[in-house]
């Protein structure tokens, strides 16, 4: 992407493919309930993910709401999280090992 006659102002394009994670077909591996939620949700991962996993609960919006790391040792993962601050929306679970994404939707009511 060649520039003429302006000056470089030290903003840099990339030119090339950005590698992302594989985006796993649920098939029910992640299941979030209860969907609709008022208070709280229940991850529950189950699959043969093993190590440091990264999960993020991403708004209708694509930010992210909640972030957080885990070591998963065993097939079946469970975690209880509040959302209760949470604004009412959409919402996407997504649990990555950092080649493969698994996604859920829950809604907040």
């Amino acid at each position: 992407n060649p520039r003429l006659a302006d000056t470089d102002a030290g903003c840099y394009e990339a030119q090339e493919d950005v590698a992302i994670e594989d985006l796993i077909t649920n098939n029910g591996m992640l299941r979030v309930f209860p969907n609709p939620t008022v208070k709280n949700i229940e991850l529950r991962l189950d699959n043969n993910w093993s190590g440091n996993l990264s999960i993020r609960i991403i708004d209708n919006l694509g930010k992210t709401v909640k972030d957080w790391k885990i070591s998963k040792t065993q097939n079946q993962w469970t975690r209880r999280i509040d959302v209760s601050n949470f604004a009412t929306g959409a919402y996407k679970v997504v649990i990555s090992d950092g080649n493969r994404a698994v996604v859920q939707q829950f809604v907040k009511l």
